[in-house]
């Protein structure tokens, strides 16, 4: 008997879609603070594709917007049979202290920053700052022949480099895709194994497994920046929660807006 169901979640941001030998999950969780800790549904994962053997294990989005990583949605919404996920995210320049409150001797209150990102001596709480900030929404919806359109759109802070991780099982033969060097736009001493790491190198990728095939596209390539996708609280532990398979990358610039299909 052939399976065919879609169940919503709305309380912990998941969708699950299932049509014959085709699934998907659609995940908006969250649980603030993001911290680097267990027991917090922190999963940056936000949609998965299985048809038959042939598995695209996860997609992820991550910018360089105040080194502040991955895109994790604030739950979700519907449009129809639209699924919209979404996330702001804000950062600050911290300003000069003003005249009447400035010590000679640069001696200032040890204080957490205004985002509890860091600390420092810099009396946060009676310092002017400026406010950034980074819109993110992505529309999924499933169509009538079992495919999914995805649109993207990054908008805010301009000129951040903005970075799509497309996971792909092992096992599996990839088309339509170019090589990472080794050394591209990388400045860590240690050598980094980029054997599975690829970009979009034509309009569209097949990823092929048996004799199943999953087919994702148009790509787009405006950088080669796709390390330390993570965001500072990983590099400072020198950490990573990259997926094992083989990675896709899709890259562009803000204002950053794309649509593409996975089907």
């Amino acid at each position: 008997m052939e399976i065919d169901f879609v169940k919503e979640f709305p309380q912990t941001g998941l969708v699950r879609i299932k049509r014959g030998d085709r699934s998907a999950t659609i995940f908006g969780g969250n649980d603030k603070p993001i911290i680097v800790a267990s027991g917090r549904s922190s999963n940056p994962n936000f949609f998965m594709f299985k048809k038959g053997d042939a598995s695209l294990n996860y997609v992820r989005l991550s910018t360089t917007f105040f080194s502040m990583g991955f895109f994790r949605s604030d739950g979700f919404r519907k449009e129809g049979n639209k699924y919209i996920l979404s996330e702001t995210k804000e950062g600050y320049y911290y300003q000069p202290m003003t005249e009447e409150l400035r010590d000679p001797n640069g001696d200032y209150k040890l204080s957490p920053s205004v985002d509890g990102r860091f600390w420092s001596k810099m009396d946060f709480s009676n310092r002017l700052k400026d406010t950034k900030s980074l819109h993110t929404e992505i529309g999924i919806e499933e169509q009538n022949d079992g495919s999914y359109t995805m649109d993207i759109e990054v908008s805010g802070n301009e000129g951040v480099s903005v970075t799509l991780d497309f996971c792909f099982n092992k096992g599996g033969n990839l088309q339509g895709v170019s090589s990472v060097e080794p050394a591209a736009n990388y400045r860590r001493r240690t050598p980094v194994d980029t054997k599975d790491d690829y970009f979009f190198g034509e309009e569209y990728v097949r990823y092929t497994c048996g004799k199943d095939e999953i087919r994702i596209g148009p790509g787009k390539k405006e950088h080669g920046s796709i390390w330390r996708l993570e965001g500072e609280m990983y590099r400072h532990l020198n950490g990573s929660n990259k997926g094992e398979g083989m990675h896709v990358y899709l890259t562009g610039i803000t204002p950053f807006k794309h649509t593409m299909t996975i089907k």
